[in-house]
């Protein structure tokens, strides 16, 4: 399944939604918490629902990847503050959460793609990943 910003994929088991990009993320002068050195952040405010009978294991650490544009993993930010964070939960059939999730992209280089996958707690359903193009 592929889509862009804006727009929704589904599986038999979910709806994801990226419905904004942040490229650059603001950080204060005075903010404690920055990007490593080389690096910016780069904020995703995504949408995902439980379409199937059974809960859904979400976690953006387990069910979320992304790629740069020079094809190299950008790594979810556990630092950043920007926005409101995505909880990770069990989502019961219906449930839908909500929220920023934040990566580090090498200068030089912007997110290109976002893989969301969340099966990883059963061999059963449907394993189909959704791919969401965030490039510009």
């Amino acid at each position: 399944m592929r889509a862009k910003v804006g727009e929704e994929a589904k599986t038999g088991d979910m709806t994801v939604k990226i419905s904004k990009v942040v490229d650059p993320v603001p950080v204060s002068s005075d903010s404690f918490m920055k990007p490593d050195a080389g690096k910016r952040w780069v904020a995703v405010n995504m949408s995902v629902t439980n379409t199937s009978s059974k809960p859904l294991n979400f976690s953006t650490l387990f069910c979320v990847d992304a790629k740069t544009d020079q094809n190299q993993t950008a790594d979810d930010s556990l630092f950043s503050d920007y926005g409101t964070k995505f909880n990770s939960s069990a989502l019961q059939k219906g449930d839908t959460a909500v929220g920023d999730i934040t990566f580090e992209v090498p200068t030089g280089q912007k997110l290109k793609q976002v893989d969301v996958k969340c099966s990883f707690s059963s061999l059963q359903g449907d394993q189909r990943a959704i791919r969401i193009d965030v490039s510009k």
